[in-house]
């Protein structure tokens, strides 16, 4: 090796290739990118400005009379100053009083229950029917709808002619 390469070092030290590498390229490179977003840059805010004319040029001109009438607080003596908190207050008092179980009237056994344990009631048990005239839908004795087989119905019953279309009386229930 009598011919002298002047990309490695001699002696005991790292050795390394100095030509592999050329920062000038890379320089450029970088500063191309940094000329371009720049650039862009400039493009952008000049294509928002001329949007925001075009659009401030189509937009109905204000009415003085806006400020005047704008929405404002009501007049003196204002009944409800924090609506909002009100709100929340009157949710509060609404929720209490659905989940408080307490006497109504302990003479005659009345309770009040939260809502939720009384809709879960209300589900087990069921509806408890009342007294009256409330119809009651039922279905015929002989199983045959009315309103599907009205022409099995035959000539001697005529509708409207004591035919309740299933619908019976409570108080009447039993009598048919």
């Amino acid at each position: 090796m009598s011919a002298h390469d002047p990309s490695h070092q001699s002696g005991g030290g790292v050795r390394f290739d100095t030509r592999d590498l050329q920062t000038r390229p890379i320089y450029l490179a970088g500063l191309a990118l940094a000329v371009a977003a720049a650039v862009f840059i400039v493009i952008a805010w000049w294509y928002y400005q001329a949007l925001a004319r075009r659009e401030a040029a189509r937009s109905p001109v204000v009415s003085p009379l806006s400020a005047e009438f704008a929405r404002k607080q009501p007049p003196e003596p204002r009944l409800q100053s924090d609506a909002r908190g009100d709100l929340l207050a009157m949710y509060a008092a609404e929720n209490k009083e659905l989940t408080k179980l307490a006497w109504v009237d302990q003479a005659k056994g009345t309770v009040q229950i939260p809502i939720d344990r009384a809709m879960a009631l209300l589900i087990t048990k069921g509806l408890a029917a009342r007294p009256g005239t409330t119809p009651v839908w039922l279905p015929k004795p002989s199983g045959i709808d009315p309103l599907v087989a009205g022409a099995d119905s035959g000539p001697h019953h005529a509708a409207g002619e004591g035919d309740t279309g299933g619908a019976i009386d409570a108080g009447h229930a039993g009598k048919e």
